[in-house]
């Protein structure tokens, strides 16, 4: 992407949000505190789409996606929701 479009992109969400997500001078470009949120919560977002693609290309074989990741189907959501608490605690750059 052309420098000029991104920048309109990025101006275009921040105007969207409200806040200011790029500290910008002459020699360089920093996140924000917003801007940290923003790009953090973003990878998590792009990551998330990407496993979904995943599994449902999976499923979409016929492939039981429980055996396909070890997963015991009993383990309830509420287990799964707690795992995933954790990991985003332990890890949150990922």
């Amino acid at each position: 992407m052309v420098q000029t479009a991104m920048s309109r992109q990025i101006a275009a969400i921040e105007e969207e949000l409200g806040v200011v997500l790029l500290k910008r001078n002459n020699r360089t470009v920093l996140l924000t505190p917003a801007g940290e949120v923003f790009y953090s919560k973003a990878l998590k977002v792009i990551l998330m789409e990407l496993i979904i693609k995943t599994i449902i290309r999976i499923i979409s074989r016929g492939v039981n996606i429980f055996e396909a990741f070890s997963i015991p189907p009993e383990i309830p959501c509420r287990t799964m929701a707690q795992l995933q608490n954790h990991t985003t605690t332990t890890a949150p750059n990922i």
